[in-house]
């Protein structure tokens, strides 16, 4: 929904991006160390809950949600939201020095983190001619 808000800039479209990262740090967060389960905490109760950063053909929830996270919060100033990709990093810092291979996605995150970024701010009628040229 990011992705498309950042294509459309449809108000909607990030409506649902922010309302799908709130249900997942509601369902998935883990407050003892940081990063994400890979089950909901209403899921069938499991023996042990699983939790992974490695991103296989499909990257991991953790990456993928801390890049959406950062990117969240950079867009909409929400330090919360910063604080939680940091959590995520620091959860599996150890892991990620050890195979940095195993998590490209994360990786990615990180360096998104990292360098520098600019913002364009385009103002006006979104209807006119030259906004939309601009846009």
């Amino acid at each position: 929904m990011l992705e498309l808000y950042e294509t459309n800039f449809e108000l909607k479209n990030l409506e649902h991006a922010i309302a799908l990262i709130e249900i997942v740090l509601e369902q998935y967060w883990n407050e003892d160390v940081g990063g994400l389960y890979s089950t909901s905490k209403n899921a069938e109760k499991l023996i042990i809950r699983p939790i992974s950063s490695f991103d296989n053909a499909v990257p991991s929830g953790n990456s993928v949600a801390a890049f959406v996270l950062m990117r969240l919060a950079r867009l909409l100033e929400r330090d919360e939201w910063e604080d939680k990709a940091a959590d995520i990093f620091q959860a599996f810092q150890n892991i990620l020095q050890r195979t940095p291979t195993a998590h490209t996605q994360m990786s990615q995150a990180m360096q998104f983190v990292n360098d520098t970024s600019f913002e364009v701010v385009v103002a006006g009628d979104p209807y006119a001619d030259d906004t939309k040229h601009m846009l």
